[in-house]
């Protein structure tokens, strides 16, 4: 059975995740903004930027908390 989904396109938007160890970072491409969460799993609140701007805080105990706090940003 052939796929229904349209052909993918050079312009179509993609989310671009690179979780490490204490950082995530994601960005929509092409020209979408930036997210970065900083010290996950670290005590304290976790800085979370968009495009260099910090913009929010809160405990990040693991990449998934981060990835909703990135998305929330």
């Amino acid at each position: 059975m052939p796929d229904a989904r349209p052909p993918f396109s050079p312009t179509d938007p993609v989310l671009v995740v690179n979780a490490g160890s204490s950082s995530l970072k994601a960005r929509v491409l092409p020209g979408g903004p930036s997210l970065l969460v900083e010290r996950i799993g670290e005590p304290g609140d976790a800085p979370i930027s968009v495009d260099g701007t910090r913009v929010a805080s809160r405990p990040v105990a693991d990449a998934h908390q981060a990835f909703e706090a990135a998305i929330d940003a």
